[in-house]
């Protein structure tokens, strides 16, 4: 009796440690139609809107406008931006989560991270124009950021943390 309740508990322990450490389901997901990079979902939204109906819309899909940290989601958000639109001309900018809303010229992303990494195409950030340009867009034709106003109505791309499985 002692020998089979001692492999009973020998058999749970090594099936423990087979799940603790293979277990394929652990790790975190997107939904469909979201593209995954590392712990973050991105989506592009093929529809024009303000920089704050963009947002709001962004919230209510549970994440924000894309704050882009590096490079390497810069290239992804212009190979959603190219996913969606084809070859991009000067129409076909496309928001994401920076501003100088509150104090011109110090950009903040919407959803709070560090703000230490830029793609502006030469000349910009400009301020251009008497209604001023307090919002960041992906300018369809440079592929760099360019600040706009944000009335302007542009496409966009929505950022949320993944889901843990």
């Amino acid at each position: 009796m002692a020998f089979v309740l001692y492999s009973l508990i020998l058999l749970c322990g090594i099936s423990g440690l087979v799940s603790a450490c293979c277990d394929s389901n652990k790790g975190s997901y997107c939904p469909k139609g979201w593209t995954q990079l590392d712990d973050h979902c991105y989506i592009f939204v093929n529809q024009e809107r303000t920089f704050i109906d963009a947002e709001q819309i962004c919230i209510l899909k549970g994440g924000n406008l894309m704050s882009i940290l590096d490079r390497k989601e810069h290239v992804l958000a212009l190979e959603l931006i190219h996913e969606a639109l084809g070859v991009t001309t000067f129409r076909d900018d496309t928001w994401i989560g920076g501003h100088d809303g509150v104090a011109e010229g110090t950009f903040i992303w919407t959803d709070g991270s560090p703000y230490d990494f830029t793609m502006f195409e030469n000349g910009q950030p400009d301020n251009f124009g008497s209604a001023g340009e307090d919002c960041l867009e992906i300018d369809g034709a440079t592929k760099e950021w360019n600040d706009d106003n944000c009335n302007d109505e542009n496409f966009f791309i929505c950022i949320k943390k993944a889901h843990e499985h």
